[in-house]
């Protein structure tokens, strides 16, 4: 299949923002292929479509309502009728992000492609295996999320994080960047992204690191505030493992930065860090986002067990267990050179720039082509 001139629905679990998840670049990427794309967002009061930018047009609509309450709420058949007369084209691709609507895309009948992206953790999973069933492929981000469904007729198929193109911009300038950096003598520059309020952390073992090593600086991107109990709109890090963070002089706390300012930072480190406590949480936390980012600086990532990162390890430095990663974080920094030399560096960066969101649609693409649509 060839994603061209193709009228393309994309079914969000949120409204459209700035916060711009995946399926926001798939969106923009597939209007910069010449495809008419509609962004559905969840329900709304109002029934719109607004171009966003060329090609590009974010769908709102008013959900179906049963008379009185007296009769059966809408089906699916009858709301996905109602956006197709709104959009007013007739649809190529359906490509559905959202686990709670359109349980049944076999509604939207042999025609168009329906793709049902698998990318979150939900306690039931009774709604993602409906919504597999209906669908042509599903696509899922980890082999544990794609065993929970079980067996379906549609094809499933592992697929990975995509490589933003702020990520993939700032390899092209990294003289630059570095140029404008400032470095502290004789320190080793450690990055980590991600929410420091994250329940799937081992705040423990990180703290053993970030103790064991003095000499090295953890530069640490992401919220690290949550909400306050005490008045609405208050905030506070109430954590300890934050307010150890904050005491330590060899952590960084940058918070949320722009995605542009990420990318430029990880271009600056010398290595990086993954910490999940992968004994309770090793399937919910089997392929972050964050390791194909932190590839895109090509420098060693050091981390808990990933499952999806098994058939990669010459890549990534993993710990069987946890109890074992400070250690394997001492010994990276003691032989950094070694595992930071050109040919490994260059195979991370390969594989960052072979997953860019143009080139995760050619990959799709060809499933789609193999399954003769």
């Amino acid at each position: 299949m060839d994603f061209r001139l193709k009228n393309i629905l994309i079914i969000s679990p949120t409204p459209w923002d700035v916060s711009s998840p995946a399926r926001q670049h798939y969106a923009r990427e597939l209007a910069k292929m010449s495809n008419k794309v509609f962004y559905l967002n969840p329900p709304t009061k109002i029934d719109s479509v607004i171009e966003m930018s060329e090609n590009l047009w974010i769908v709102d609509y008013k959900p179906l309502m049963s008379l009185f309450g007296l009769f059966p709420a809408p089906s699916d058949a009858k709301l996905l009728d109602k956006i197709n007369r709104l959009i007013g084209k007739k649809l190529d691709v359906v490509w559905s992000f959202d686990s709670s609507r359109f349980t049944d895309l076999s509604v939207l009948g042999t025609e168009p492609v329906k793709i049902y992206s698998l990318e979150e953790w939900h306690q039931d999973f009774e709604k993602d295996r409906l919504i597999a069933q209906s669908a042509d492929l599903v696509l899922g981000l980890s082999q544990p999320l794609l065993d929970r469904i079980g067996s379906v007729k549609s094809w499933k198929y592992l697929f990975d994080h995509a490589l933003g193109s702020v990520f993939a911009d700032a390899i092209h300038r990294v003289k630059q960047i570095k140029e404008n950096t400032q470095f502290a003598t004789g320190r080793i520059r450690c990055g980590y992204l991600g929410n420091l309020q994250n329940k799937y952390l081992d705040t423990a073992v990180f703290e053993t690191i970030i103790r064991n090593n003095p000499i090295v600086e953890f530069h640490i991107i992401g919220p690290f505030v949550k909400e306050s109990n005490l008045a609405a709109g208050n905030k506070t890090w109430e954590d300890p493992f934050v307010e150890f963070l904050m005491s330590m002089p060899n952590v960084r706390l940058y918070g949320s930065l722009m995605t542009v300012r990420t990318a430029e930072i990880l271009q600056t480190m010398d290595m990086f860090l993954v910490c999940y406590d992968s004994k309770n949480y090793g399937d919910i936390t089997a392929n972050p986002q964050k390791v194909v980012e932190y590839f895109s600086a090509g420098n060693v990532v050091v981390s808990n067990h990933l499952k999806s990162f098994d058939k990669h390890k010459d890549l990534i430095l993993m710990a069987a267990e946890n109890k074992d990663l400070p250690q394997i974080f001492k010994d990276t920094v003691t032989n950094l050179e070694m595992h930071n030399r050109a040919e490994l560096f260059r195979k991370r960066l390969d594989f960052a720039l072979s997953h860019t969101y143009e080139k995760q649609l050619n990959k799709i693409a060809g499933i789609l082509s193999n399954m003769g649509k």
